[in-house]
């Protein structure tokens, strides 16, 4: 029976074993008569490739975002955290439009076919609303009250004629 619960002995004896830590694993064998014999096998870690996704961000709906993987890997595999099978791209920076929230993941493999993860979460922010009404007739040199509804955050005004009429109108 194994003293270790990432370790299983198949009916087959052989040994299944997470690795975790650099270790010297031996094997012993006896016969029903009693000769035994073993042998030894040393496991070394290799280090896992470095990757890094960056902090968690937000975004408004249908912005184009561009989320680059800092990474010692020579491959890499982006899907979503609902969907572990699919794959959004292999190419570095990742380029997508995103319509909700998600969490992204970057699977980097390296030359030793060593596998390592982060993920960034996207939080979608609504585009703010904005209702201008109705289109307008007027006389010449009259002046016009134009509201851009109930709106908390700065407002831009541009007349296609003129330009920038006024920037940050809060």
């Amino acid at each position: 029976s194994a003293n270790n619960a990432a370790m299983t002995l198949g009916s087959d004896r052989n040994l299944d074993i997470v690795i975790t830590e650099k270790d010297t694993v031996y094997a012993e064998v006896t016969k029903p008569l009693g000769c035994t014999v073993n042998d030894t096998i040393v496991i070394d870690i290799m280090p896992l490739p470095a990757v890094s996704l960056g902090a968690d961000r937000t975004a408004c709906l249908k912005d184009n975002l561009s989320i680059e993987a800092t990474t010692s890997g020579t491959g890499i595999r982006w899907f979503e955290e609902n969907d572990p099978a699919g794959t959004m791209g292999i190419d570095n920076p990742l380029q997508i439009v995103f319509i909700n929230d998600t969490t992204i993941i970057a699977e980097v493999k390296d030359g030793n076919d060593c596998i390592n993860y982060d993920t960034i979460s996207i939080t979608l922010l609504p585009k703010p609303v904005v209702e201008l009404g109705s289109d307008l007739e007027m006389c010449l040199h009259t002046q016009a009250k134009l509201s851009a509804g109930t709106v908390t955050d700065s407002v831009n005004w541009y007349s296609v004629n003129n330009g920038i009429i006024l920037t940050d109108s809060r």
